[in-house]
């Protein structure tokens, strides 16, 4: 059976035996099993984290321009809601747009991307296979971006999309993309963080972190609105960022510890919770902040001084697409 680390002594006693007793629960063997399972162990992020690399090694394009690939990104993320699909075939969704968009043969242009949306949305359709689209249907639904994109002032052929130009589009996606469209993107890291943190943890900090994770993954949807994919800043770095600066804005970790300190305002922190029912956050006594600064390495596999580079270019990246900021977020009371 799993056990965590005994709290007993409080997080404030044991100063560095803390990072030991989670490096070691996390190095048994029970718990990498158990973490394998849900692609969380130490043996599944390294692959994944190669195989990340890998999938960037063929760049060819620079990619769609920002204010292009926004209105793609929200049209596919209303195509997929309508359909009913899980939350991670958004994040799947805008990530194989990107790495197809950076490593097609040639640039994608405007007439190319209603067709291309489609194309993207019956392959996760038939990975996930939880929901169906008549072809008619799909092709119907994409002419809708078509429109957006004309009345944008773009030009697009009419009919935009068929059933043969999908069809095309799907097979350019597979070639460019070497038939691998399982890609890691920014959901998935962020599950295998929760999972480990979790696993670590024994469930028993959950009403603590809860609204940290929230803010994460809500960081994270606005985040891809804004910022593609690049070879330069993977999607384990964006998790890893967000993670951190969403641990600062908790006041769980201080922002000098990820070297943040003098940032004045934490950008992007501003997001509506989509959770009502979560329990809310809970005050973390500053002599508590070294245990979640030690689980924060332990849970990414990173050192706080990759973390703190990790940290600053998000905020670069929020800085950039000029997003909201505001200060720590203010907790409930224990």
């Amino acid at each position: 059976m799993i056990k965590p680390p005994p709290w007993s002594g409080g997080f404030a006693d044991a100063g560095a035996q803390h990072f030991r007793d989670l490096a070691n629960v996390l190095a048994q063997d029970d718990m990498q099993e158990f973490l394998s399972a849900r692609s969380a162990s130490d043996e599944m992020m390294g692959i994944v984290a190669k195989r990340e690399e890998k999938t960037l090694l063929h760049v060819q394009q620079e990619g769609l321009r920002p204010e292009m690939r926004r209105i793609v990104v929200c049209f596919m993320a209303k195509v997929l809601e309508s359909l009913h699909m899980p939350e991670k075939s958004w994040f799947d969704a805008v990530m194989l747009l990107d790495v197809y968009c950076l490593c097609a043969q040639r640039p994608v242009e405007v007439g190319d991307l209603p067709a291309l949306c489609a194309a993207l949305v019956r392959l996760l359709l038939k990975i996930e296979t939880v929901s169906s689209l008549p072809e008619s249907d799909l092709v119907v639904c994409s002419e809708q971006l078509a429109c957006t994109l004309r009345h944008e002032g773009h030009e697009v052929a009419a009919p935009a999309v068929t059933k043969e130009s999908v069809e095309i589009h799907e097979h350019l996606v597979l070639q460019a993309l070497h038939w691998q469209i399982n890609l890691s993107n920014v959901d998935a890291w962020m599950a295998a963080f929760y999972a480990r943190t979790n696993a670590l943890t024994g469930h028993v900090l959950l009403p603590t972190l809860a609204s940290t994770w929230q803010k994460c993954y809500g960081l994270a949807r606005t985040m891809l609105l804004h910022s593609a994919t690049r070879r330069s800043f993977t999607r384990r770095q964006t998790a890893q960022g967000l993670l951190g600066i969403a641990f600062v804005a908790g006041g769980l970790v201080p922002p000098d510890a990820l070297d943040l300190d003098g940032s004045g305002a934490l950008e992007g922190m501003s997001i509506p919770s989509e959770f009502p029912n979560a329990p809310a956050a809970q005050v973390v006594p500053s002599a508590c902040q070294p245990f979640f600064l030690d689980l924060l390495q332990v849970v990414t596999g990173q050192s706080v001084e990759t973390l703190q580079e990790d940290c600053k270019l998000m905020q670069v990246e929020m800085r950039n697409a000029g997003l909201p900021s505001m200060h720590p977020v203010h907790h409930a009371s224990i």
